[in-house]
């Protein structure tokens, strides 16, 4: 090849690059015009509702932002739009939102009965060098574990966790960088995510955000914590190791599962003593035992970016497919060899929830599922009619414009507060 055909090859290479770097700063800079326009909050989790479904993950992307043509403002109605008494399943509500470190419960007209709330700066105020920057902002729970006493155990998103008696006084505090979520053990062992960013040495020369699984005792005492990608790193689940992305956040769990054995008949492996997690970056499930610190068991399928993984009695697993396909999310059951069976998709209404999202089966087979980004919530029945609706009331921007993220709602027991009331005696 002579000099002038590797100069005009280098030439073109620039041009590319040049004009890729002024379409991202037109789009940062647009997104940041918008933003101020808008009144965007400083922190927290908010977006804008889409006029229509993204057709594509691109689409996804630019919705989320913030910053494109064909948005609405969020709607103008709040709490309980649809409540079909006669087929929902009864009980009280809470809910987690991306607007503070918070959760409510409701009942199912979308009425006040209580509130938890802890600000961070409570939590930890001397919490410095987050993980991940992006984490600096999120003063936010992102996911709340309620117990029978009315105490819950929450999770400040980036940052730690806290357990709170009913009256929002503070039990005990653990500052782990934990994320998404926790879950507890019949013996009141805290099984939660949490992360630190190193550089890992087998893996790349850059540092890397490490997924850890942490285990707490009852009083919130760290007793013990395994890296999430060195169990992986060595076992026989190590070919998921080949799919992560580029970047930092290379497995991004978003679930922990803790495994009492009730499901071994229908989900051979599944025993006690192992923990079933979410990573999402590999659109995996893995199971991890905890004697030998290793991944047993894995499965990918036909879901994307997948959220909140329920065993179910009928032997099944109900899973949020945030991706799914058509531009549109999905909930879906499916069996220990990943075949799917019922699948919720919206139907003639479709949904879609990009990073975000959950669901839980309810006492009379229908799903209460969590539309996080539109910041809404709705059960449906097996025939796929939605029966109950819910839209966040909490609002901010120009015109209330944007709505805060609805990262969880769950349904609890009818008499919930009262039976919370006779623990706390």
């Amino acid at each position: 090849m002579d000099q002038r055909a590797i100069l005009l090859k280098v030439g073109i290479l620039v041009a590319m690059l040049g004009s890729a770097w002024a379409i991202e700063r037109h789009w940062n800079n647009q997104r940041a015009r918008a933003h101020a326009e808008e009144g965007w909050p400083k922190v927290g989790q908010w977006h804008e509702v889409a006029s229509a479904k993204p057709a594509d993950e691109e689409a996804a992307r630019l919705l989320a932002l913030g910053y494109v043509e064909g948005v609405n403002d969020a709607p103008a109605v709040s709490g309980v739009t649809r409540h079909d008494a006669e087929r929902v399943a009864p009980g009280v509500n809470l809910y987690v939102s991306g607007h503070a470190s918070e959760a409510y419960l409701v009942d199912m007209q979308g009425r006040p009965l209580h509130t938890w709330s802890y600000a961070r700066e409570r939590a930890f105020p001397s919490l410095a060098g987050f993980a991940a920057k992006a984490d600096e902002d999120r003063l936010y729970w992102r996911y709340a574990k309620p117990a029978t006493d009315g105490s819950i155990i929450a999770v400040y998103e980036g940052a730690g966790l806290v357990a709170l008696d009913w009256n929002s006084r503070p039990l005990w505090k653990h500052q782990g960088w934990n994320h998404h979520d926790v879950d507890v053990a019949a013996d009141g062992t805290v099984w939660a995510l949490g992360r630190s960013r190193r550089v890992v040495p087998w893996l790349r020369s850059e540092p890397v955000i490490d997924d850890t699984l942490q285990v707490l005792d009852a009083y919130g005492r760290l007793r013990a914590q395994l890296s999430i990608l060195e169990a992986l790193h060595g076992s026989s689940e190590e070919h998921l190791l080949r799919t992560i992305p580029p970047g930092e956040d290379v497995l991004h769990t978003n679930a922990v599962r803790v495994l009492d054995g009730r499901h071994a008949t229908a989900w051979p492996g599944f025993t006690v003593g192992r923990v079933l997690l979410s990573i999402r970056e590999v659109d995996a499930l893995v199971l991890i035992d905890t004697t030998s610190a290793k991944a047993v068991w894995s499965m990918m399928g036909v879901w994307r970016r997948q959220h909140a993984p329920e065993l179910l009695a009928s032997g099944k697993m109900l899973l949020f497919d945030n991706r799914g396909v058509d531009g549109r999310s999905r909930v879906m059951e499916i069996d220990a060899n990943g075949k799917p069976g019922w699948i919720f998709d919206g139907r003639g209404a479709p949904f879609y929830s990009a990073t975000c999202g959950g669901q839980q089966r309810l006492a009379n087979g229908n799903t209460l599922i969590a539309e996080t980004e539109t910041g809404r919530a709705f059960e449906v029945t097996p025939a796929g009619d939605v029966v109950w609706e819910f839209w966040n009331p909490h609002r901010t921007g120009k015109n209330n414009r944007l709505i805060a993220a609805l990262f969880q709602m769950t349904r609890l027991p009818v008499d919930f507060a009262a039976t919370a009331n006779i623990h706390r005696k």
